[in-house]
């Protein structure tokens, strides 16, 4: 819910966009938009290691989240990811040059 959330809120000019570039109708945008919001959150879902006691502490939870953000980050999972955290990286830390 929290990343489905998340990505819906980041990306949330995406259907204007859509319509304003392909001079098109809105629906086009909002198809993409929530595409690509399933994309997103089905590979966060996919390799969550659940809510009981025994599964959060462990190492591998962090590990599955390490994966995800990889994923997510690069192509080809990574081209609907326009609103990874990475992305954000580039304008918090622009002197980095990322």
């Amino acid at each position: 819910m929290v990343s489905a959330g998340y990505f819906l809120a980041a990306s949330r000019g995406l259907p204007r966009v859509v319509a304003n570039f392909y001079s098109a109708d809105l629906w086009p945008g909002l198809l993409l938009w929530l595409a690509a919001s399933a994309y997103f959150v089905g590979i966060h879902a996919a390799l969550w290691p659940g809510l009981s006691e025994e599964a959060l502490p462990k190492r591998g939870g962090v590990l599955r989240y390490l994966a995800a953000a990889l994923l997510t980050g690069l192509p080809p999972f990574g081209i609907t990811g326009w609103a990874h955290p990475l992305t954000a990286a580039d304008v918090l830390f622009s002197e980095w040059g990322w």
